[in-house]
């Protein structure tokens, strides 16, 4: 595969109209049509994917600059308990955070214990981060930003691959600067990094399909393990990986399926086990982390099932409702999963005996999910997160019509959700997961590339693909836009010699016939070409143009052609 140095330094060579490139040991070797046209490719997708990554993150930067070093306070609860965690182990005190608990004389002590609040996944991210910045988390976000950078870069090659080159570079760039892929890039929280693995186990996924190779097994298993050690619910996405392999490998034997299913499984399994070990021998449980009774107890109470501003939502008070409860998780003897099950329990004895505020309470949950609750209290709710309203705002302008377009898109391609099956598998978990925790802006960071691909398909398929027809499946809309993006990269600069060199070689090759006939033949307006026929085959030379000869035939058996144009426009001979 020839490269642009190679062009330049090598020595060049021409051989029975052929292209020759001089190697590394001078020897010539020859290069095709389709070399080059790899070139040109391989060109292209690198200077649109450069475009993607560096406009995604000098928005992300800016973004960042603009808010500022601000401090990372109690208040903000998640953030700040991802950063306490994050700072003891890049002070070499372990995977530990501070513990308030009251002694025996009725004061509080705090002290450092090994948790499984958070799983280790960003937290070891944002220490590595630290590290890199001396502890600054202006200098942190900055460098995070890269983060979600590569989420739109990705975005980009996925469209790319299931649509079209200019699909791909299109919501490549509106995920660049989509505000709800950027916001949460400005603060310390892990949605933006589960953003972007997600979306590199779909593209690891597509890979796969289309080649069973160590490597792609590997990734796709070492993307879905860190998918689980990032957020506590990510090991659900081995059932988008699973179900992939089942639902979409078709054209697969039972037995591939199986076994590439098992590979992969257990390759994300290896990857999680180490986090797995600590839960288990450090506090008795194989559970993700030390969350699920904290989030239950958060989102079951009084406030969130009853108040008009915080229904279907978290409230912290949720926590610390009654004064047994209180003591209880200050007991010394308790540790993080006993003073979980704590709250379970709570939160299980709340619902028991308010299953028929329920419903409402899902419903308020999937509308502020969806962004459809009150926009000033989502905003302002949201704000309590770290992200500024102003955003949430300008979020809310893009966010309606990419929502709309990507939910008739989503519905016009419902007869391929087989080839579709991961993006409808997150949609899918998003609704399921809002219902049984709380509706937040920030749970869908990961579901925005899904919305911003299909909206970008949506309406490039309405402007170019025919996709208002009611008789265009996805296969006939996709064959419509890939045949309008035929050559989507630029083309490879050709030398005219080289150039030459392969017409003549592609018209030899169409030219070919018995003595005495001349197919018709596609070449250049004003080229002329002689052809001479013998028992075997035919030889395609340039003319003699110091001569006015230009017989169809000729006596001795050699043809002589000229080019003009057909009733048609096309050139023949």
């Amino acid at each position: 595969m020839p490269t642009k140095s190679d062009e330049i330094a090598a020595e060049q060579y021409w051989r029975d109209d052929d292209y020759y490139i001089a190697d590394d040991s001078g020897t010539p070797r020859k290069i095709s049509r389709e070399d080059i046209e790899e070139f040109a490719r391989r060109r292209a997708l690198l200077i649109a994917g450069l475009i993607v990554f560096v406009t995604a993150l000098l928005v992300r930067v800016g973004f960042n600059l603009w808010l500022g070093d601000y401090p990372i306070a109690p208040e903000m609860r998640d953030m700040y308990e991802y950063d306490q965690v994050s700072r003891a182990v890049l002070d070499g005190k372990g995977y530990t955070r501070p513990w308030a608990f009251t002694d025996d004389r009725g004061e509080t002590v705090v002290e450092l214990r090994p948790t499984m609040f958070r799983p280790p996944g960003y937290t070891l991210s944002l220490t590595f981060a630290y590290a890199m910045t001396n502890g600054n988390p202006l200098g942190a976000r900055i460098l995070l930003s890269t983060i979600g950078a590569t989420t739109c870069l990705l975005v980009f090659l996925v469209g790319r691959r299931v649509f079209s080159h200019k699909v791909g570079f299109l919501a490549g760039l509106l995920a660049a600067i989509y505000p709800f892929m950027w916001i949460p890039d400005g603060m310390l929280l892990p949605e933006s990094l589960y953003a972007m693995l997600v979306m590199y186990l779909i593209f690891r996924l597509f890979l796969l399909r289309e080649s069973v190779s160590a490597k792609n097994l590997i990734l796709t298993g070492l993307s879905a393990g860190l998918i689980a050690l990032t957020r506590t619910e990510g090991l659900v996405f081995l059932v988008l990986t699973v179900g992939f392999i089942w639902l979409s490998c078709t054209d697969w034997t039972l037995s591939r399926r199986s076994w590439t299913a098992g590979v992969v499984v257990a390759i994300t399994l290896a990857v999680y086990s180490p986090w797995a070990w600590h839960t288990w021998s450090t506090f008795g449980t194989l559970a993700p982390s030390s969350t699920v009774g904290t989030m239950l107890a958060g989102t079951t109470n009084r406030v969130t099932f009853y108040d008009q501003v915080y229904i279907g939502s978290w409230y912290y008070g949720g926590l610390q409702s009654d004064r047994d409860t209180l003591y209880k998780i200050r007991d010394p003897r308790e540790n993080e999963k006993t003073v979980d099950d704590i709250y379970t329990r709570v939160a299980t004895d709340y619902l028991s005996d308010h299953l028929g505020q329920l419903p409402a309470v899902i419903g308020a949950r999937e509308l502020r999910a969806w962004d459809f609750w009150d926009p000033y209290v989502t905003a302002r709710i949201e704000q309590e997160w770290g992200r500024p309203m102003w955003s949430t705002y300008a979020g809310l302008i893009f966010y309606y019509p990419a929502l709309a377009l990507a939910i008739y898109g989503a519905w016009r391609f419902r007869r391929n959700w087989r080839d579709l099956f991961p993006f409808y598998f997150v949609a899918g978990f998003f609704v399921v997961f809002s219902a049984f925790t709380f509706g937040t802006v920030r749970y869908r960071t990961w579901l925005e590339p899904t919305i911003v691909l299909f909206s970008t398909a949506t309406l490039y398929g309405l402007a170019r693909g025919g996709l208002l027809e009611r008789s265009a499946p996805l296969r006939e809309f996709l064959q419509r836009i890939q045949t309008s993006d035929e050559a989507p990269e630029p083309e490879a600069e050709i030398p005219d010699r080289m150039e030459r060199a392969l017409r003549m070689r592609e018209a030899r090759a169409r030219l070919s016939g018995e003595r005495g006939t001349v197919e018709r033949a596609l070449l250049p307006e004003g080229e002329e070409f002689e052809l001479e026929i013998d028992e075997d085959e035919a030889y395609l030379d340039e003319p003699d143009y110091e001569t006015e000869e230009r017989s169809v035939i000729d006596e001795d058996g050699t043809i002589r052609i000229n080019i003009k144009k057909d009733e048609h426009g096309q050139d023949s001979i």
